[in-house]
């Protein structure tokens, strides 16, 4: 089990994984920005930003398939990225400096 925890402790303080969310977030605005035009402003908060999965319904079947990750989503995974890297990385320095 230690092993499992360290990779996954790994996993959530990489840069790769900030650096990934981070495009997909930018990647998630573009998107829904092109979207307002053909949905308003208020649902395309609700279709990509406040959901955890965003969703594409293919026309002819009326099936809703997930694409995307959505707002929750990205911003869950970066808060937890952020919060490990202060947890992890960061020191506290209490020397005083004269």
């Amino acid at each position: 089990m230690k092993p499992f925890l360290a990779s996954l402790k790994a996993f959530f303080l990489s840069l790769r994984l900030t650096v990934t969310l981070l495009t997909l977030a930018m990647i998630l605005v573009f998107v829904a920005t092109l979207d307002q035009v053909n949905l308003g402003i208020w649902a395309v908060q609700e279709k990509f930003f406040r959901s955890w999965v965003v969703y594409w319904t293919l026309p002819s079947l009326g099936l809703a398939l997930p694409v995307f990750p959505g707002g929750y989503t990205l911003g869950g995974l970066l808060l937890v990225n952020l919060v490990c890297a202060h947890l992890f990385r960061l020191t506290l320095d209490l020397t005083p400096k004269f």
